[in-house]
């Protein structure tokens, strides 16, 4: 009997382990904040409440933050990409099916993109996609439409009603209900 209590508590021991390190995996950290001003704060996942930002935390997937009024913050993704969250601005953290930092959702706001070369990145919100690989740009979400200016490489913007390939100097506007339509700027 000694034997089979033994057996079951090794059982229920790994059984913990293994529960334990499954969800480790999936809170796999993205991007650590590296400089913020003024009012900033972050929602987890976990805790679906605001609290102000510290610099070198962490953000997984699904993680928010927020720059008020007065705020500003850059964050470094782990891929060697950074970006600089404008005041006024809110992101999401967003990771693809694979697990990999797929880049963030902007709900609201402007961010500036550094991208490393060869990385893959997105920004995405409910008027469409932009995708890049290895380049820098800036982009805004007003809440009617998102406006896109590539300063170096190229960046595909997508939604339901089209795509269009944005590059250097280049202005993309692009809204939910319409296709994206570029002008060079000079």
């Amino acid at each position: 009997k000694i034997i089979e209590m033994k057996k079951l508590i090794i059982l229920i021991l790994i059984g913990v382990m293994m529960s334990i390190s499954f969800a480790v995996e999936k809170r796999s950290a993205m991007a650590t904040l590296t400089f913020f001003l003024g009012q900033v704060m972050t929602k987890t996942s976990e805790s679906g409440e605001f609290s102000p930002v510290k610099k070198g935390m962490t953000f997984y997937e699904g993680d928010v933050l927020k720059t008020q009024d007065d705020g500003k913050a850059e964050i470094f993704f782990y891929t060697g990409s950074k970006t600089r969250i404008a005041n006024g601005t809110e992101i999401v953290f967003q990771k693809d099916e694979k697990g990999k930092a797929k880049g963030l959702f902007l709900n609201l706001g402007q961010i500036w993109n550094q991208v490393r070369k060869g990385d893959r990145f997105e920004v995405e919100s409910i008027h469409g996609v932009a995708s890049v690989k290895g380049t820098e740009f800036d982009i805004a979400n007003n809440g009617e439409e998102m406006n896109l200016w590539v300063s170096e490489g190229l960046v595909l913007v997508h939604n339901d009603k089209g795509d269009v390939l944005a590059e250097r100097n280049t202005r993309t506007n692009f809204r939910r209900d319409a296709v994206p339509s570029k002008n060079e700027i000079r």
